[in-house]
């Protein structure tokens, strides 16, 4: 719970955007299919149906809504929280921060250019 509060601690801007996004949990072959509730080039925060435990590795796939193909990285669940409101839901949800300590270059400058273009 203490890294999810920490959250505000940032190296890159982050947007608050709903995008397209698939979070694959290798071990167990998990596949959410969600929408981001925030975007940054260091990790994201999606909601998903499931808790997911912290540092689990996973495979997130981005469709950004600039022309190129979906971004795709290996990612790192960072915190996952229950939500406290099910607002529409009848299934809890997790919001869940995935980090992404392995872009590339290309990667990362892309994402900065994406939080960019709703910042400026």
């Amino acid at each position: 719970m203490a890294m999810h509060k920490s959250r505000n601690r940032r190296k890159y801007p982050r947007v608050e955007v709903e995008i397209q996004v698939t979070v694959r949990d290798g071990s167990e072959s998990v596949n959410f299919i969600s929408a981001t509730t925030d975007v940054s080039a260091g990790g994201i925060c999606v909601r998903l149906e499931s808790f997911v435990e912290a540092p689990t590795p996973v495979n997130v796939v981005l469709k950004l809504p600039d022309d190129q193909p979906p971004l795709e990285t290996a990612g790192r669940v960072a915190w996952c929280v229950r939500e406290r409101k099910r607002i529409g839901r009848k299934r809890p949800a997790y919001e869940t921060g995935i980090s992404f300590p392995s872009l590339s270059t290309e990667q990362r400058e892309r994402l900065i250019r994406f939080a960019h273009s709703f910042l400026y």
